[in-house]
């Protein structure tokens, strides 16, 4: 699937609190952009992080 919709999905699935899956669609944004630039992953990775801050774990945020 294309980037763009696995972050869209990603983000949906935030508001709608359910993390695991809209961490795993952002995480398979990253795989699909695994060849391109850091800049280029910096919004599903923003995404990762949210989901972290969301459930309370500043560890894995700060990790990831």
């Amino acid at each position: 699937m294309h980037e763009f919709l696995l972050r869209i999905r990603s983000q949906l699935l935030w508001a709608w609190a359910r993390l695991d899956e809209a961490e795993a669609c952002a995480r398979q944004g990253m795989d699909v952009l695994s060849t391109y630039q850091p800049q280029q992953q910096l919004q599903c990775l923003a995404l990762m992080v949210q989901c972290s801050l969301a459930r309370g774990d500043l560890d894995n945020a700060a990790a990831t």
